[in-house]
Parts: structure tokens; sequence; C-alpha cells
């Protein structure tokens, strides 16, 4: 990848990326946005809740993968 950035250009962000790096109130500066996306099955069979998380940062990279199972529903005991 060529670098289209030129001296005198510090702190516009990455412009080969297109990110932009953002400042708060305070003129501290913080990384671009991630995304985190999610989704959940339910098998009725089993009355079980799967899900699934991938975190990514702003610049497109997988950080994380989070799973969780849960049993939902039904009574395990005998009467009431």
């Amino acid at each position: 990848m060529q670098d289209v950035s030129s001296e005198g250009d510090e702190g516009q962000g990455d412009t080969a990326t297109g990110s932009q790096a953002e400042t708060n109130g305070t003129g501290s500066v913080r990384p671009p946005r991630g995304l985190r996306l999610g989704m959940s099955w339910q098998l009725a069979a089993s009355n079980q809740v799967l899900s699934v998380e991938r975190v990514y940062d702003g610049q497109g990279v997988l950080r994380g993968v989070r799973y969780s199972t849960a049993v939902k529903g039904g009574w395990a005991g005998g009467r009431m």
C-alpha cells in the first residue's frame, strides 16, 4: 500500500485508510469507534439458547469472540 500522507499532516488521521481520530472536550485523542455483532439461537427441542458475539475495533480488526449457552423455561422439579 502506498503512503499518501505528507509531512505537516500529523494529527489529521490516517488518510490511507480514511479513518479519523476523534477528540473529546479535554483535547485527548480517542481511537475510532468499533463494532459489536451478536447473534442468538433458541433450540426448541431442548429449550437452550446459544449466543455468539464478535467485537471489532475501529480499524475492522477482530478483537474478541464470546459465546454462551443457557437453559430457558421449564420446571425441573416435582409438583408445586
